[in-house]
């Protein structure tokens, strides 16, 4: 069996342990009563509040290409394409996608723009570590806190190695030269260009005239996402308090990162109704039908673009390539 099978093979295994786990012991008559009383006007909000997410992030991306070098509908088109990707493919080969068609329209390298979606998940992991750190830490079953709590200082730590990282580039990149010039093989020089590609891409979370702007960004963007898990609660009448949505939103976030099948299915329903339950405010049917909700709108509103893209995208990208050249020239 191939290493790919295997890691196919396992991520859902995990899928289904989750799916059993939230679907076992379940009231299912009391589950569907729940979804069939949803309030759609709630489910609309909460669409529009997706989908001005992810016209920021397109907007906060261009700001990590050097030069600018990506325009904002140019920036949407591909990001939407690659998260669309990540509920298609396994292990989140998504961002690989959209590094492709951002390098082919940006005409940056494959590295440099596989580092601009490192920075991105980089400072989107901060972000929301310190929304739970500050506003929901304790909240809910200890265990669980304190689990979270060990994800988002290992974030933490990834962001100080990534600092490291770079502020030792030049050194790094004179000991490379050395190595290149003392053994002048093509493969070792191509790794190195792809290497320091890669560190120019990272670049921006050390240039204090971008930084700020990626931080404010940041937290618009996951006010925005917030938001959203606060209005798909109302949408079933419920009125979580922005403590509590806090977590629903940080271990739904979290919770997509596990390796399991494609867009996180099981897994995100899994910890997101735990997260709900555990703070003795809903019962286990409510929490599920509510992150259930969520998980089906997020689907909907990076789905339906993402396809669309998908199925044009070869006009799409000729069109991208001609409106590049046009603004170059």
């Amino acid at each position: 069996m191939t290493r790919r099978r295997i890691i196919t093979l396992i991520s859902w295994l995990i899928t289904a342990v989750a799916l059993y786990l939230v679907f076992s012991d379940l009231d299912w008559s009391t589950l569907l009563k729940h979804i069939w009383d949803i309030n759609l006007s709630w489910v609309l909000v909460t669409m529009l509040l997706g989908t001005t997410s992810y016209f920021l992030r397109a907007a906060r991306w261009v700001i990590l290409f050097p030069e600018r070098s990506l325009t904002l509908v140019n920036s949407y088109r591909v990001l939407i394409l690659g998260f669309f990707m990540n509920n298609v493919l396994p292990a989140r080969a998504g961002e690989l996608v959209r590094a492709h068609f951002g390098s082919k329209i940006s005409g940056k390298s494959r590295a440099l723009v596989l580092a601009t979606i490192a920075s991105e998940r980089l400072i989107d992991a901060l972000t929301i570590s310190l929304f739970f750190l500050v506003i929901a830490r304790g909240l809910g079953d200890s265990s669980l806190s304190d689990n979270l709590t060990l994800v988002c200082l290992g974030f933490f730590c990834a962001g100080i190695g990534a600092l490291a990282l770079l502020r030792a580039r030049s050194f790094a990149h004179r000991k490379f030269t050395i190595l290149v010039n003392k053994f002048p093989r093509k493969e070792l020089r191509y790794l190195s260009e792809r290497f320091f590609h890669f560190l120019d891409g990272l670049a921006p979370l050390v240039d204090l005239s971008i930084l700020p702007k990626l931080i404010a960004w940041s937290l618009l963007i996951w006010t925005v996402e917030l938001s959203s898990y606060k209005t798909i609660a109302l949408a079933y009448g419920v009125d979580l308090s922005w403590e509590v949505s806090v977590l629903f939103f940080v271990v739904a976030n979290f919770a997509s990162l596990i390796p399991a099948a494609p867009g996180g299915i099981g897994v995100i329903e899994a910890f997101g109704t735990l997260a709900l339950v555990s703070t003795g405010l809903l019962e286990k049917e409510q929490a599920l039908s509510i992150a259930l909700t969520m998980h089906l709108v997020q689907y909907i509103v990076v789905g339906i673009p993402g396809a669309a893209f998908l199925i044009t995208w070869r006009k799409a990208i000729k069109d991208i390539e001609v409106e590049s050249s046009q603004e170059i020239a």
